[in-house]
């Protein structure tokens, strides 16, 4: 997928926004995303979409390399995530696309963002059908290991997140296994290693950034 930037008043004479644009082929549709950053027309490379006079050390060069520095993080950013779901052989939608900006750029979390990403886990192990694939009691041990996870988050009053997903919080959850739920060993052994085999994927799939 491609992407580009445009001025909201490309023929203005005072400084204007600067948006990202992609174009989604299989919806028909451009998203167009508000970088929050401004310049004047008049400093703008229309042919490269990108602020002009870069070099040098005037006061105009330097913001102009800020607000480039500030733009490369949007082109990153989207070249990660479509990579990411190329991986995963997702579909990435406008509306995902627009989500994912907002969570990185305007710092907008979705609601339960682990389980979401659990979600599309167990999307991913119900459409394998390859020689890897699991069995439905398998499957069906991974739904019931989220229902445990979500039981913990509630009645612990502890937020799990992928980025913060250290020893403290698997001692934490160990311990809500055997003192609340009251767990036999194999099944606290069980349930680990479905919860192992998620945080590996989701580390594979550049979710999550724990060693």
């Amino acid at each position: 997928m491609n992407f580009t930037y445009k001025l909201k008043e490309p023929k203005s004479e005072k400084e204007t926004l600067i948006y990202f644009r992609s174009y989604f082929l299989n919806e028909n549709k451009n998203f167009i995303y508000s970088t929050g950053e401004k310049i004047i027309p008049s400093e703008w490379d229309f042919e490269n979409r990108q602020p002009n006079d870069l070099n040098g050390r005037t006061k105009r060069a330097e913001n102009h390399r800020s607000i480039k520095k500030q733009l490369d993080r949007y082109s990153s950013f989207f070249t990660e995530i479509v990579n990411r779901y190329k991986n995963i052989n997702e579909d990435l939608t406008l509306d995902i696309l627009r989500q994912r900006f907002n969570e990185e750029f305007k710092k907008i979390q979705s609601k339960d963002d682990f389980f979401r990403i659990y979600d599309e886990f167990i999307e991913e192990k119900e459409n394998d059908f390859s020689g890897n694939a699991i069995s439905n009691s398998t499957l069906k041990r991974y739904k019931c290991n989220k229902t445990l996870l979500e039981d913990f988050e509630k009645k612990t009053k502890h937020k799990l997140s992928l980025g913060k997903f250290d020893e403290k919080t698997f001692n934490k959850f160990l311990k809500f296994c055997v003192e609340n739920r009251e767990h036999s060993a194999n099944t606290v052994h069980r349930n680990i290693g479905l919860l192992k085999t998620f945080l590996l994927w989701a580390f594979n799939k550049k979710y999550s950034f724990n060693s």
